[in-house]
């Protein structure tokens, strides 16, 4: 059975590959009989487990493993954090070039591949940075050997599941319903109507939410979330200094550039203050501190794609 391919078992619907990985725990055992039960494996991963009738049983991958395996995707330390995290909320604050646009990629198409039906939606602030994600998300799907359907924003599996892009723009968000993973990648250059728009979404189907970029101010719901959304959230940071990739000395010369303010916020995971803006977020807070009432200023802004 090819990769992506479903099949019904025992009454179940256990989507196969090279893993063969399904919705419910399945064992081949001596002679090829499969057995389904409920037992669900680590990082949302179950399906078939291989034995030689002598009851001794190969474990099916975690994510970590599946990805190096069938992606041919060899994740850094805060890469495979990402992907063995298992959250339902999860937070992503990041320097640039670190690669949390692949990484999330991995985790749509591995969604896709091994929940059959899965719908799985990818939003970036502009249609052309949405087609650039897909375009990671296919990637690994073919070198996976997935038979992929579909367009430049939308993919579909053979075994029901799809990876639907969206634009950044509030009105073409809505209409969608029970996704099993929303992705928001550059996330702090999104509107805030956009993101009060996507999470009805996740109302009835209980699906998961990933927000991920790098900072961009003290303003919008990325901010917010990041600084203040509450113990749902699991955060992850990732400093240029915690990517391999990212030599020091480059480091070095992008600070006397950039200057310490812009350095900090690309680089250094630092939510530092608009260039324009006249009350500085720590200003609030030791106003706060001292007594004083305050009032919060939320910050719009306009992304052109």
């Amino acid at each position: 059975m090819g990769c992506g391919e479903s099949a019904f078992v025992g009454g179940e619907v256990a989507g196969a590959g090279p893993y063969c990985v399904s919705v419910h725990f399945t064992c081949i055992v001596s002679g090829g009989d499969r057995v389904s039960g409920a037992a669900p494996l680590p990082n949302r991963v179950s399906g078939i487990a291989v034995g030689s009738g002598s009851g001794e049983f190969l474990p099916v991958p975690n994510v970590s493993e599946f990805v190096r395996e069938k992606f041919r995707f060899a994740p850094d330390f805060k890469q495979e954090e990402v992907l063995l995290c298992g959250a339902k909320r999860l937070l992503i604050c990041c320097t640039r070039q670190w690669g949390k646009s692949t990484t999330a990629a991995a985790l749509a198409a591995h969604r896709a591949m091994t929940t059959p039906g899965a719908l799985v939606v990818c939003i970036s602030p502009t249609l052309r940075q949405t087609k650039e994600f897909l375009l990671k998300a296919r990637a690994f799907l073919l070198e996976a050997d997935c038979v992929v359907g579909g367009g430049q924003m939308a993919l579909q599996l053979a075994n029901g599941s799809r990876l639907l892009g969206l634009p950044g723009k509030e009105a073409f968000v809505r209409g969608f319903s029970k996704p099993s993973l929303v992705i928001i990648d550059e996330a702090a250059r999104v509107e805030d109507l956009l993101y009060k728009a996507v999470r009805p979404m996740l109302a009835v189907g209980q699906g998961d939410l990933a927000l991920l970029s790098t900072p961009y101010g003290e303003r919008g719901f990325f901010w917010r979330e990041w600084a203040s959304g509450g113990e749902e959230w699991t955060r992850i940071e990732v400093k240029a200094t915690d990517c391999p990739r990212i030599p020091a000395d480059f480091l070095e010369s992008e600070k006397r550039v950039q200057g310490a303010e812009w350095f900090a916020q690309e680089y250094l995971c630092s939510f530092v203050g608009m260039e324009n803006q006249a009350f500085r977020a720590e200003w609030f807070v030791a106003a706060r501190l001292a007594g004083l009432s305050t009032k919060a200023l939320n910050f719009q802004w306009k992304v052109d794609g």
